[in-house]
């Protein structure tokens, strides 16, 4: 009997995390603009984020998200990368300005103007967030902060 109450708990939380993995206040237009896009993708979560819908999704082995406006216009994508994936001067650029850091995170940013790389460096006593620069070099995105 006990076996079969945790069992019920158990399928009932997985049941209601996927209902609030949907958007708060559903938006037909949103929904359809991305299951038309991302008819393939996987383990969409999604979330409300300064007017805009984001949905964190895995497509092809990459997790990437997308921003929809409320008329179901993509506004932009963000793809996690490794960074092999990097352009070649970008990738030479990097290493660089590691000195003794590590890559944390490495996305790409795609809108209509374009994309941008943002790549996050860490040591032991500091992180360092760096944005792309003419697609060629780094430039610092924000202060280093020290741990």
């Amino acid at each position: 009997m006990k076996t079969i109450i945790i069992a019920l708990s158990l399928i009932s939380s997985l049941f209601f995390n996927k209902l609030s993995a949907a958007p708060r206040e559903e938006n037909p237009v949103v929904l359809a603009a991305f299951q038309t896009r991302f008819a393939a993708a996987q383990d969409a979560e999604w979330t409300e984020l300064n007017g805009l819908y984001k949905v964190r999704f895995t497509l092809d082995g990459t997790v990437s998200s997308a921003y929809f406006n409320n008329e179901g216009i993509l506004v932009a994508m963000t793809h996690q990368l490794s960074p092999a994936s990097l352009p070649a001067a970008l990738r030479a650029s990097l290493r660089s300005e590691m000195a003794g850091r590590w890559v944390t995170e490495l996305f790409v940013v795609e809108t209509e103007k374009g994309r941008t790389w943002y790549v996050t460096l860490e040591n032991a006593d500091e992180k360092l967030v760096l944005q792309s620069a003419a697609g060629r070099k780094w430039k610092n995105y924000n202060a280093t902060l020290t741990l």
